[in-house]
Parts: structure tokens; C-alpha cells; sequence
């Protein structure tokens, strides 16, 4: 089933797209998105947003009455934070279709993710430092700090990519944080979509069926990034 609800002319949305289709009994169906899918769009659109936004501060322009830079910063929150649902959100969805996770001893939840995807999925680079070390800095240094900010004092200075000082939130949430969470969430989802294990006929299935997407969702990121504001 497919539905045709138009584009927007903005390069990063993409709405005529088929919808999965639960069979839930004789004349009954229900519509269902991907919500790991449709938080990386987010995940795209806010990161373009604050490329824009830096864009802007370089041609000294205010937005809407705020400075580029604050603007940078709220995009670039919602950028990392839309990533880390995506991340979370595929991981449910393969424990729901094998029913089986990983529980490490240490229960944070990045590692609940990282311990289950390496059971499922066969890419080497699951097993890397490297995803390890971003899986975390994207979980705990950048979501968690957002839900539970470090205390700081008055008198605490952050240093901008800019070279500027600024408060440490904004020297921290900025384009060049949403690019690396951005380009890691599509690397690590489309990894996991092209290796699933072949123990499950089930997992495999949805993998090859997801897999497309991902196609269209780096193309989003591209338009993004070499759009002319």
C-alpha cells in the first residue's frame, strides 16, 4: 500500500514514500512508519539547520532576533538528540523481531545497544573502538548531557569552533557535533541493514527491505550539505 501525500520543495523531505502495512485480521490493517528512520530525517534536517545557521554568522545576519550562534546551538541539541533516538530506536526494533538483547553488567544504555547489535550484526566495524568510542560519546557525552547537564558555575567558558567564548552548552551542541553524530548514525544503521546474521529468517527479511531507505536518506544528507543559503 502506498500512499501519494506530495513533496515539499525543500531538498530534505521526502513524504511520498510506501508505508509498512500491519495485517492484524480478516479486514483489518494499520499503517506503520519506521520512527528510527524518520528520526534520522530530523537528524538531517536539524544539522542543515545549523549549517545554516554558522552560514549566517559569518555574513553577521541575525534570525528571527536571535544570534546565528544560538540558533546553531538549539538545531544542533535536536540533531544529536534525534541521532541517538534513531540508534535506540533500530536496536528495539531488532529485539522485537528476534527477542533477544544483550544485558551487559554495566546496564547504561549505550551499551545494551552496542553489546545487541554486535550480537546481530555481522559488520567488523560493530566491533571497532572507534563505534564503541562514538556510540558513547553520543549517548553519554552529548543525549545524556543534555537531559542531565554537568553542574556549572556563572564563571565557566566554553571555546566556540569559532574561536570565541561562549557558555559550555553552546561551545558544545554545534554543526560540527551534529555532523559527526549524523554521518555515524547513517554509517552504523546501514551497517547493521547490510550484515544481519542468518540466524533469524525474521531479522533478515526486514533488513533487506530497510536497506533501500538508506539510499535516500544519504542522498537528504548531501543536498544538505552542498545546498546554497
Amino acid at each position: 500500500m502506498t500512499t501519494d501525500t506530495g513533496k515539499l520543495r525543500e531538498p530534505w523531505i521526502v513524504t511520498a514514500e510506501p508505508l509498512d502495512v500491519l495485517h492484524l485480521g480478516i479486514g483489518r490493517a494499520q499503517l506503520r512508519q519506521d520512527p528510527w528512520k524518520e528520526w534520522l530525517t530530523i537528524a538531517i534536517y536539524q544539522h542543515h539547520i545549523a549549517a545554516r545557521a554558522r552560514q549566517q554568522h559569518h555574513s553577521n545576519t541575525i534570525l528571527e532576533g536571535d544570534p546565528p550562534m544560538r540558533h546553531e546551538y538549539h538545531a544542533s541539541m535536536i540533531a544529536l538528540t534525534a541521532c541517538a533516538h534513531a540508534i535506540d530506536g533500530l536496536y528495539l526494533e531488532v529485539v522485537n523481531i528476534t527477542g533477544v538483547t544483550v544485558k551487559p553488567q554495566d546496564r547504561k544504555r549505550h551499551k545494551w545497544i552496542y553489546g545487541t547489535l554486535r550480537h546481530h550484526f555481522a559488520d567488523n566495524r560493530l566491533g571497532s573502538e572507534l563505534w564503541k568510542h562514538n556510540l558513547a560519546w553520543l549517548f553519554v557525552e552529548m543525549r545524556d548531557g543534555l537531559v542531565h547537564p554537568t553542574q556549572m558555575t556563572t564563571e565557566d567558558v566554553g571555546l566556540h569552533p569559532l574561536g570565541m567564548g561562549t557558555s559550555p552548552e553552546i561551545a558544545t551542541y554545534t554543526v560540527d557535533a551534529a555532523e559527526r553524530a549524523v554521518v555515524f548514525s547513517l554509517d552504523l544503521v546501514e551497517a547493521c541493514l547490510s550484515s544481519p546474521k542468518s540466524e533469524s529468517i525474521e531479522l533478515v527479511t526486514f533488513c533487506n527491505q530497510k536497506l533501500p531507505l538508506m539510499e535516500r536518506l544519504r542522498k537528504r544528507h548531501s543536498v544538505a550539505l552542498h545546498r546554497k543559503f
